[in-house]
């Protein structure tokens, strides 16, 4: 999903997924440098997550931003 995504974000360019690190490309919330990569980028941001949904519903709803939610079915 993050591959797809990169090439959404950059137009179809596979210049970015072949050469910039997925952690960098879509850094990890649950990380540490989480907060350094987050304000280096641009206003789109490509963010990952290993957190369930309904944890981050509430703040999702109150913001512009848009998710992408997938899970295991049983």
């Amino acid at each position: 999903m993050q591959e797809i995504l990169t090439l959404m974000f950059s137009h179809g360019d596979v210049l970015p997924a072949k050469t910039i690190p997925n952690w960098e490309r879509a850094p990890w919330l649950e990380q540490i440098y989480f907060r350094d990569a987050l304000q280096d980028t641009a206003a789109r941001r490509l963010i990952t997550t290993h957190l369930p949904a309904r944890v981050l519903a509430p703040a999702l709803q109150q913001s512009k931003a848009k998710g992408d939610c997938q899970g295991l079915s049983k």
